[in-house]
């Protein structure tokens, strides 16, 4: 076994071995060291979804440790051990004021906030010595040439990997200033969050950075991204020919209108693509379509959001999906059964949420094609009635779901019966249900269910008493619970302390059930 020192060495040296870190977890737990459950949390959730079930209580268990939650949290005098950890980068400041924010991943910071770039260039150095495994900078409200050049000064962008730019405004000629920097040739994912682009983005295409570069986000800013009508061309030539040739992420917001999904059919790198995201946009009847219709050889996941217009037809070209999230994109009956018979049977993950489904058409979806491999799926605000979860239940390829969110429907009272009596509940790690008109009949039902491996309930802004509640610590069967939220409910403060007394309290209304996934 090596001491904390070597190890850090080697990890320095060598910062994706994930079995160093686990070493130096090890030690540390050894030592009644709590950050070695985080490194060794962390370490293995590197390997999970929300797919598999042993994702949740862990992910539950890291976010209650950083953020100090009891019990932890006395132990440290209330200050969280996220916090401790980055409170030196946070002591770094220049006149008074800190020059950024530190993100600990696996145990050591590797992620950096600036504040302000010229305070981070006149402590760039105790940063640094603090913290050497710096890798990925997010910089915001970047607007001028002089701000660009103490950027490009910096010498901990040699070590960049990963950089986001929030919010910030690109003179002409400065994309490719920045991005032809020699300290920036590893860097391999880049992100660009509601920015704004006097000369265009064409020429990123064009500097250094294009030929390693393997994830590429773009973000228009609301302002720009109006002056532009649905025919018009932002992205021109970005995507096209060969540029890009290790690109394997894309996802654009804002930006990506009628001409530029068609001009990236024109892309070689389409084929290469294994992770899709466009959202905010409205095209021509068909366009989409068409695009959909491209030979996406290595496409595993594919997310489309905020898209304005009804969809008739979802015919996908891509073999190999695995994830499938379709958010504010209204479906008709046509679109769903054409998905139904299109999709690929690899399918793990299933998002329509938003879609304005209702109960005939969800049927016709469920009596498609089997997709015996689908772990987690998300119906959330739609028009769906006990009669769809009727439906759900009833479907046997449905019967390995490990999650399924039906928050924001009019379920009724009903959906808790067919919930408790069926085969799907017995293997249901998540379940959401809030805002879905419960009522007390149906959280009875629940309880009776032989929930054995539920660890995340979401019961928020039902119509549930605390009789009910009763009903739910005497009869239930759910022994595993990590979290329950009954906020919004008709719940005494003794049924509280209860449901503290035998799931603990940092589960029972916690703020971290369903917004993690």
């Amino acid at each position: 076994m090596h001491s904390l020192e070597q190890l850090t060495e080697r990890i320095i040296a060598s910062p994706d071995d994930k079995a160093l870190r686990l070493q130096f977890s090890e030690i540390l737990s050894a030592a009644g060291d709590p950050k070695g459950e985080i490194i060794c949390l962390q370490c293995e959730l590197d390997g999970l979804t929300e797919q598999d079930s042993e994702w949740y209580w862990r992910r539950f268990r890291l976010a209650n440790l950083l953020r100090g939650a009891n019990p932890f949290q006395m132990a440290f005098g209330g200050e969280s051990l996220e916090s401790r950890w980055t409170s030196e980068l946070d002591a770094v400041k220049v006149d008074g004021k800190s020059v950024g924010k530190g993100m600990i991943e696996r145990g050591f910071v590797e992620a950096f906030t600036v504040f302000d770039v010229n305070r981070m260039k006149s402590q760039e150095r105790d940063i640094l010595s603090i913290s050497p495994l710096i890798r990925s900078f997010e910089f915001s409200e970047l607007s001028t040439n002089e701000q660009f050049s103490v950027l490009a000064s910096l010498a901990c962008l040699d070590n960049a990997k990963h950089l986001k730019f929030s919010k910030c405004r690109f003179p002409s000629g400065q994309l490719e200033f920045i991005f032809e920097l020699p300290q920036l040739k590893r860097l391999n994912r880049l992100m660009f969050s509601e920015c704004s682009f006097e000369g265009g983005i064409e020429a990123l295409g064009r500097t250094q950075v294009a030929e390693n570069l393997e994830e590429l986000s773009i973000s228009l800013h609301r302002e720009q991204a109006d002056e532009f009508r649905e025919n018009d061309c932002y992205l021109g030539s970005l995507l096209s020919g060969n540029s890009f040739p290790h690109l394997n992420k894309l996802e654009f917001d804002q930006c990506c209108f009628a001409n530029d999904l068609a001009r990236l059919t024109q892309w070689s790198g389409i084929k290469h693509l294994t992770d899709l995201e466009i959202g905010a946009h409205h095209w021509p009847i068909g366009v989409l379509d068409d695009f959909l219709q491209n030979d996406f050889q290595s496409l595993e996941c594919l997310r489309l959001s905020r898209l304005s217009g009804q969809i008739d037809r979802l015919a996908l070209s891509a073999e190999h999906l695995r994830i499938l999230s379709l958010k504010g994109v209204t479906l008709n009956a046509n679109a769903l059964q054409s998905l139904s018979a299109n999709v690929a049977d690899s399918l793990q993950h299933l998002t329509l949420s938003s879609c304005g489904l209702e109960t005939p058409s969800l049927q016709r979806f469920l009596r498609g094609k089997a997709l015996a491999n689908l772990r987690y799926l998300n119906l959330q605000l739609n028009q769906l009635d006990a009669t769809a979860v009727k439906q759900i239940v009833e479907t046997e390829w449905l019967d390995n779901l490990v999650t399924l969110k039906l928050s924001f429907n009019p379920l009724g009272f009903a959906a808790g019966e067919y919930l408790s009596s069926s085969r799907l509940i017995k293997n249901l790690a998540f379940l959401d249900l809030c805002e879905t008109q419960l009522e007390d009949v149906g959280l009875q039902r629940l309880a009776e269910a032989p929930a054995s491996k539920l660890q995340w309930l979401n019961l928020e802004s039902n119509e549930i008493s605390s009789d009910s509640l009763d009903v739910l610590l005497e009869m239930s069967q759910m022994t595993h619970l990590v979290a329950l939220r009954i906020n919004g409910n008709e719940v005494f403060d003794q049924h509280k302390l209860e449901l503290v007394e035998r799931y603990g309290k940092e589960a029972v209304d916690s703020y971290w059930l369903g917004y993690l996934v």
